[in-house]
């Protein structure tokens, strides 16, 4: 009778031994480090899937930024947003085509903003005025230094030859002003850029003066 009942306690130990053992190795088979990248992948793949349906709702900000020739950047908010609601990010980039010279920077669904370069000035920069060469001559253009594409007037009677030798250095330095050191830009935005026609008129009188 005694050796019945030990052997019967033996059985179930081993048992549950075997039972524990199937246990870990479940374990350790699908959490384990060789396998962990696998759920990882599971869970990014979900993540991502929830990301792709963002949309724009009602309380999205949606914002217009323009990126000027000067380099000024202007943000609005734009102003009625009904149209894009319930768009996701493949809507909006076949909305706001790279080609047409868009960047949709998404943040959705709180906040979404467009991006756009403008071939053309800030309010600001468009008054200004600044002295560069062209064709040899000494010009005006409009705009502050680095943006020469706006050609306002060629002085004919002022060849960059018979100009003093510092004037011709400022000027051709000028020309390339968005490759100078810092230091020079500031001096040269002290002495060929002028917030103001004022401004700029008493400097030619002074080359008139010089040459």
């Amino acid at each position: 009778m005694f050796l019945s009942r030990l052997f019967l306690s033996i059985i179930s130990a081993l048992l549950v031994v075997g039972m524990l053992l199937s246990v870990y190795i479940l374990a350790t088979g699908m959490f384990g480090e060789k396998n962990s990248h696998k759920i990882n992948k599971l869970w990014a793949s979900a993540e991502e899937a929830l990301t792709e349906e963002q949309v724009i709702t009602e309380n999205t900000k949606v914002y217009k930024q323009y990126i000027y020739l000067c380099g000024d950047v202007e943000v609005k908010p734009l102003g009625e947003t009904a149209a894009l609601v319930g768009m996701n990010k493949d809507d909006l980039l076949e909305m706001f085509a790279a080609g047409d010279g868009w960047q949709v920077h998404f943040e959705l669904p709180e906040k979404l903003v467009l991006s756009r370069r403008v071939d053309a000035l800030c309010s600001k920069h468009e008054n200004y005025r600044h002295l560069g060469i062209y064709n040899g001559h000494l010009a005006v253009f409009q705009g502050p230094l680095g943006v020469n594409k706006f050609l306002m007037e060629v002085i004919e009677n002022k060849q960059l030859s018979n100009l003093p030798a510092v004037w011709q250095e400022k000027l051709n330095k000028g020309m390339e002003y968005n490759s100078q050191p810092l230091q020079v830009k500031a001096e040269l935005e002290q002495e060929l850029e002028f917030a103001t026609e004022k401004e700029l008129y008493a400097v030619l009188e002074n080359i008139d003066e010089l040459s």
